[in-house]
């Protein structure tokens, strides 16, 4: 009885150990992911994006090195400041270029989730932008221009 116990424990404890190290692997695996793609809106604030918007297509990408993001929201460009740790994401202080267009949804949806950005996930091919109180404030897909 008392091996038993033992190697019940000891594969408990392998068990245990196995699964954070999956987790924490899940995280890098993540964030490996985000930096290494652009992401196409298709969804903010539970509005579907058009995949052009006034000719361009809208997208979302991050920079690891220097630490920012940069948008194309189909009329200007919006960039500035990122942190990101363990699925946490905070957009910072950026700037846009300031030329009107037709269509603003993007540019304009964008721009109010930007403060409310607190986390993501990422699910197969998809970028889920999740706000504090867990509410999804947008959705992109993996993009190549």
């Amino acid at each position: 009885m008392k091996k038993f116990l033992s190697l019940a424990t000891l594969i408990l404890t392998v068990v245990i150990v196995s699964s954070c190290a999956s987790k924490k692997n899940d995280t890098n695996s993540n964030e490996a992911t985000l930096f290494a793609n652009n992401w196409r809106f298709v969804e903010i604030a539970n509005v579907s994006i058009a995949k052009e918007v006034n000719g361009q297509i809208p997208y979302l990408t991050f920079d690891k090195a220097e630490q920012r993001y940069s948008a194309m929201t189909g009329c200007n460009t919006v960039n500035g400041t990122l942190e990101t740790s363990n699925s946490k994401l905070k957009f910072g202080l950026g700037m846009s270029t300031m030329m009107f267009c037709e269509n603003m949804t993007v540019e304009n949806g964008f721009k109010q989730i930007l403060e409310e950005a607190h986390s993501y996930k990422i699910i197969g091919n998809e970028l889920v932008l999740i706000g504090r109180n867990e509410t999804v404030l947008a959705k992109l897909n993996k993009y190549s221009n």
